[in-house]
């Protein structure tokens, strides 16, 4: 077992519970939701704000936010520890130094973790001051509003933590990158091996937003709680695209050197073949046009070579992703302008 070389957070200690409970390891998640989802929902039907034994959406969303998110990061994690895997053999690290990595990149320091939820606060707070109604899920009972306001407090904690998760992590990606050793532009398993990280990274930022979209915006009747959504989902660009730009940089300068090299032995064959001609000397010409063909077509080859470190698919996927709840929601919007109820 690897050593701590720091106490991990508590969301990590939820991670191992979770790696040992009896249904699976994503089945504390669900449970975890379903409490928190019928305590929120309880405390309304007692308080009789809702319909008894109705469940409505936003509250639903409310209160399954927090175990989504440990979801995502268990799962994150996940694919952290594979895609290291992947990356070893062009890592260049010891056994030793592969563990800490491995530690680093999938485990968390406590006490940023705890400061980051408490910055959580500023949030909640702001967001209250501007909606007090918390998009009409405030309905005046001290109880089932105190219910609210509290998990919709940890939320926001649990939001800038995911956040600072999913930093952490790939900035250790971009790191990796840049002190491997032994990369090329031929080694595709350990070129691609963390897009995958960063395109689940991006994916699941996006399906923890998108729902806000129309959840909240529709219930509120205002933008307020779509705005955060839409440059969430320019984020979640970022997410995917920044840990792997210092590897493209790296590759983008390989591929151009071995393509200038290529280029002035095509040079000097071109140069050698014109001096043959005007010499009279046509001996083993077929063979200096082999060879003359053989360059261009390694120059043909190089040219094709993906300096982007994702298989092709990737990206357009991610886009598509994105782009589609988007358009959604301007329709929405336009539907809404047009053709009022």
């Amino acid at each position: 077992m690897t050593k701590q070389i720091y106490r991990h957070s508590w969301v990590d200690r939820v991670q191992n519970l979770a790696e040992s409970f009896p249904l699976a390891p994503l089945g504390l998640y669900v449970v975890l939701a379903v409490i928190i989802l019928l305590i929120l929902h309880g405390s309304q039907w007692v308080s009789g704000n809702t319909e008894k034994y109705l469940l409505t959406l936003p509250l639903t969303w409310t209160a399954i936010w927090t175990p989504l998110m440990l979801a995502m990061m268990h799962i994150l994690d996940r694919v952290a520890r594979q895609s290291l895997a992947q990356f070893r053999p062009a890592s260049g690290l010891d056994e030793e130094y592969y563990e800490r990595y491995e530690y680093r990149l999938t485990t968390m320091p406590s006490r940023p973790v705890v400061v980051i939820q408490l910055l959580g606060t500023i949030i909640f707070l702001g967001t209250v001051w501007v909606a007090s109604s918390y998009s009409g899920l405030i309905s005046g009972t001290l109880v089932s509003d105190a219910i609210v306001y509290l998990i919709f407090w940890f939320n926001m904690g649990m939001l800038l933590v995911s956040m600072y998760h999913h930093t952490r992590q790939l900035e250790m990606v971009s790191t990796l990158h840049q002190e491997a050793p032994s990369i090329g532009i031929f080694d595709t398993t350990p070129i691609f091996a963390f897009s995958r990280l960063s395109f689940w990274a991006a994916v699941l930022t996006v399906f923890m937003l998108l729902p806000s979209i129309f959840i909240y915006q529709t219930t509120e009747g205002s933008i307020l709680f779509a705005l955060p959504s839409l440059v969430g989902m320019g984020l979640a660009m970022l997410v995917f695209f920044l840990p792997l730009y210092s590897l493209n940089k790296r590759l983008v300068n390989e591929k151009s050197a071995r393509l200038g090299q290529v280029r002035q032995r095509i040079r000097d064959s071109i140069d050698e073949l014109d001096q043959r001609v005007d010499r009279g000397d046509l001996s083993d010409i077929e063979a200096q046009h082999a060879q003359l063909a053989a360059l261009v077509l390694e120059q043909e080859y190089l040219e094709k070579l993906r300096t982007w470190p994702w298989p092709r698919g990737t990206f357009a996927s991610l886009l598509g992703l994105i782009a589609l709840p988007v358009l959604i929601f301007i329709l929405q919007l336009l539907i809404q302008r047009f053709f009022p109820p």
